[in-house]
């Protein structure tokens, strides 16, 4: 296969002289053979190319059995594809650092399975677990004060709007839509550039953290 041929020759220069003597994996190989193709880096792409070369062994496997093939006790698969999917293993089992419950029933379903063969030991899985149980626990907590941001902007926005709608009748913006026009207009023209956030709101009505918002997606809309 055109991957296995990657890997192969990817530590051509690990290989040991002889006939079926095997490969020097010292850790130049190995990195060779995580860089020779590109490493999964998430759960998901792990898992699926793990799937992939066992999938394609154990096809292998069942052809020789079905043929009676000799060497039987030969590896149907290069000795570069199987240090690989050891590589592939050690991330879905504590390398690749998660922050989704989603991942980390995935990984602990996967340990338990390698477990059976004592492929990992339990004090470096829990040690990965561990970790990600506190990179899920940070990622909650920047989204708790993300969340709180937006409501105290959105409070702040509506505060002053509310009360220029009251004085709308004499003569302000009648709606929120012309005021936000208005604030897109002063944003788009030269004059702008001298002017501070407080200055374009106090000229149209609305609080600064409203022109600020305004600003933040003409630039977001811009760049798409």
């Amino acid at each position: 296969m055109p991957d296995e041929s990657i890997l192969v020759d990817a530590v051509q220069s690990h290989a040991l002289p002889g006939w079926r003597a095997g490969y020097d994996w010292s850790p130049g190989a190995l990195e060779a053979l995580r860089t020779a193709l590109p490493l999964p880096k998430t759960m998901d792409e792990a898992l699926a190319e793990l799937k992939r070369w066992t999938t394609l062994r154990n096809d292998r496997q069942f052809v020789r059995r079905a043929y009676r093939q000799a060497s039987q006790d030969e590896d149907v698969m290069p000795e570069p594809v199987l240090q690989r999917m050891k590589i592939l293993a050690d991330l879905v089992q504590f390398e690749l650092v998660l922050t989704n419950i989603e991942d980390l029933m995935k990984r602990v379903s996967f340990q338990m399975a390698a477990g059976k063969g004592q492929q990992v030991s339990g004090a470096i899985g829990l040690e990965a677990i561990l970790r990600d149980l506190e990179a899920i626990r940070q990622e909650r907590v920047i989204e708790t004060e993300d969340l709180k941001t937006h409501i105290r902007q959105s409070t702040a926005d509506r505060a002053p709007d509310q009360a220029q709608a009251a004085g709308s009748k004499n003569g302000g913006q009648s709606t929120a839509t012309e005021r936000r026009t208005a604030v897109e207009a002063i944003l788009r023209s030269s004059e702008s550039q001298k002017m501070t956030l407080r200055e374009i709101a106090s000229r149209v009505g609305v609080s600064p953290a409203t022109v600020l918002n305004i600003r933040r997606r003409m630039k977001t809309t811009r760049s798409i």
